[in-house]
């Protein structure tokens, strides 16, 4: 239905993240109690957004002012809506003629937007697409926070990963996220059992699951969380090292890796 409740590009593009995006995010990791990609956030944000957005925008037409439509007449002081503007309101501060050859005598209106931007529309035009475009209300929402997902996805992930390098509250392995609260305690013992495991390969790398064999976890945690945290544990502590490919993680033994792996990883983390 055209004139639904959109949100135009330039809301993605100059989009900036704020505390309570990402307070509720840490809320979405905590009922989920599952590590995510900023990727897999990014949709959970993009859906929030737009529930929030209309969110205002049905609470700004509850508010009264008149929609804009081309066709009518405007006088100083009218306070306007524009659904065509994500909902957004204005009042006309300015007034006069309009000068067009190709069309006949219209007003030029001058409208104060709430967000302190001043803009300029064409009033009592008799031929203007908008004039014909259905009135609709902001929950007629044919938004699908999949295509803005595929259209802008790759900037939402990037300023998502931003905001969560800068808070400490979450915490970051393999690519996945999750709040440092939730964190199931791996003591010196479990290290100290996950080193005579690896011990015992020799050299060879193990999963994160394969050192759960001989590591004792509380009873009915989610294995998700186990391996996030025994991950994380692992990480901190300088005797393991992550030799995993790309999304596979690998533990050994710093001390039995041969020294071109070293060599390799210490390149490798120098060259990023």
């Amino acid at each position: 239905m055209a004139g639904a409740f959109s949100l135009p590009n330039e809301y993605w593009l100059s989009l900036q993240i704020t505390p309570q995006d990402v307070e509720n995010l840490h809320t979405f990791l905590f009922e989920r109690e599952t590590p995510l990609t900023a990727r897999d956030l990014s949709l959970e944000f993009i859906e929030s957004r737009i529930k929030a957005e209309r969110a205002i925008a049905e609470s700004k037409q509850k508010a009264g002012g008149k929609n804009f439509l081309p066709k009518d007449k405007y006088q100083i002081g009218d306070d306007l809506i524009f659904p065509a503007l994500a909902w957004k309101r204005g009042v006309v501060t300015a007034l006069r003629a309009g000068v067009n050859p190709s069309a006949d005598g219209f007003d030029v209106i001058t409208v104060a937007m709430e967000d302190r931007s001043e803009r300029m529309f064409a009033a009592n035009l008799a031929a203007h697409f908008l004039n014909d475009a259905p009135v609709v209300t902001p929950e007629n929402d044919e938004m699908n926070p999949l295509s803005i997902l595929r259209e802008h996805g790759d900037l939402v992930e990037k300023k998502l990963e931003a905001a969560f390098n800068a808070d400490d509250g979450l915490v970051k392995i393999a690519g996945r996220w999750f709040p440092r609260a939730l964190l199931i305690d791996i003591n010196q013992g479990q290290l100290n059992l996950a080193e005579a495991v690896l011990d015992m390969t020799g050299g060879e790398p193990l999963t994160t699951e394969a050192l759960f064999k001989d590591i004792e976890l509380p009873v009915g945690v989610n294995p998700k969380l186990a391996e996030f945290s025994l991950n994380y544990a692992l990480q901190d502590d300088e005797r393991f090292d992550e030799v995993g490919p790309a999304g596979q993680v690998l533990w050994c033994l710093r001390r039995l890796e041969p020294d071109f792996v070293r060599g390799s990883a210490f390149l490798a983390i120098h060259q990023h």
